[in-house]
């Protein structure tokens, strides 16, 4: 290492161009496509006489390590006249005028991973296309191509030409016609293949997204808990005492009981008691895009939260969807009845209450200013009793 700051030794140069050219992905796919020009030049800061005459021993090891450096460098010498020392030819910058020069300069290590990232490059440009524009999709995908098998490679090529619009008929991404290839794997690379796909099809792909452009259906991920409350509602439902459906098929799939009961936390709904002609569903959190279901319009709908801000901002959200609904043990009278099993919610939930009434709005506002000294009282806190009361009252309305 340089005993001051002068005199870059090659391994200082190596150092500094795997930091600024190497390693800043930015940087090194503008240098792939041209963006960043040729030639690159360092300095390696020359010392000065004073400087010299203080570390003699530093001035001949620089002086030394760039005579035998790497022709990749390419240095650049300068013959000064120095006191004591008379005229010296003092290597000040190197200059790097290609780009297989400057992986040179970074080492054996890196020289070894441009190569195999190149030969890559080199198979999917052979076996997709050789467009200008495409080139510069697998610059961009960079960090998502370098770790790919062979056999990975083998797949990508096999996959790309299959996948064309509309071949998904609205069925799920699993369930595409693919020859050769799983669709596991598709969806393992699907960042990069929408990438690629998008660049061998002018741009058509990201104007939607892939699943979109192919027509498939998204995989359900917002399940929500379905719960029947009597026999005669579970018999309705092929005797199931509890299933799971996603928003998506609830939106069109009318739950065959006259009292919907909509609870927020799973655990709530599976204590609940038998009530008639009553379904519940539970665990949707602020996913509540099924209430805009047609079914809904002549059922009796409640709703059952924690009393805190997200429970209260959970209620507002279905209120938007669902404005007469009724909402239970969501009020002071409860809080207040219930105060010893009161705590504190981690993190007050900010929103604008344009879904509240009048007093839980007050109830929403006196949380947040500490008027229960506590913020928050959970669902699960509330006596069994007291739950089959206002569940009873609720039907009896």
């Amino acid at each position: 290492m340089a005993d001051a700051n002068w005199g870059l030794l090659p391994h200082n140069i190596t150092v500094l161009l795997t930091q600024r050219e190497w390693l800043h992905r930015t940087h090194l796919k503008a240098r792939l496509k041209g963006e960043r020009a040729f030639p690159l030049e360092i300095s390696l800061k020359a010392p000065t006489n004073a400087q010299i005459l203080d570390n003699p021993e530093h001035f001949q090891r620089f002086i030394h390590a760039w005579q035998n450096a790497l022709p990749s460098f390419n240095v650049q010498w300068q013959t000064r006249q120095l006191r004591h020392f008379g005229e010296q030819n003092i290597p000040i910058k190197i200059q790097i005028n290609t780009l297989p020069d400057l992986i040179a300069c970074l080492g054996e290590n890196e020289q070894q991973a441009f190569d195999a990232t190149y030969r890559k490059f080199a198979f999917l440009l052979k076996n997709l296309t050789a467009h200008l524009d495409f080139i510069n999709t697998l610059i961009d995908n960079l960090e998502s191509i370098e770790p790919l098998t062979e056999a990975e490679l083998q797949l990508l090529v096999q996959l790309i030409p299959q996948l064309q619009a509309n071949m998904g008929q609205g069925n799920y991404l699993r369930a595409l016609p693919l020859v050769g290839v799983d669709t596991k794997f598709l969806e393992s690379h699907f960042v990069l293949v929408e990438n690629l796909l998008d660049a061998l099809h002018n741009g058509q792909v990201k104007t939607q997204d892939l699943m979109a452009w192919l027509n498939c259906k998204p995989k359900p991920k917002d399940w929500l808990l379905i719960k029947p409350l009597c026999n005669k509602t579970q018999q309705a439902l092929g005797g199931l005492p509890i299933l799971r459906l996603d928003s998506e098929t609830l939106l069109n799939f009318a739950l065959p009981a006259q009292n919907i009961l909509i609870v927020e936390n799973e655990q709530s709904a599976l204590a609940l008691p038998n009530l008639d002609n009553s379904i519940a569903v539970a665990g949707g959190g602020k996913n509540v895009a099924w209430l805009d279901a047609a079914w809904l319009a002549d059922k009796n709908l409640a709703y059952w939260g924690d009393i805190d801000s997200d429970g209260l901002h959970i209620l507002n959200l279905v209120r938007l969807k669902q404005p007469s609904i009724r909402a239970l043990m969501m009020d002071e009278q409860t809080l207040i009845q219930h105060q010893k099993q009161m705590v504190n919610e981690a993190k007050a939930c900010e929103f604008v209450p344009s879904g509240l009434t009048v007093a839980e709005v007050g109830l929403y506002q006196k949380l947040k200013n500490g008027g229960f000294g506590c913020t928050r009282l959970e669902q699960e806190r509330l006596a069994g009793d007291y739950v089959a009361m206002i569940l009873a009252k609720w039907l009896a309305r």
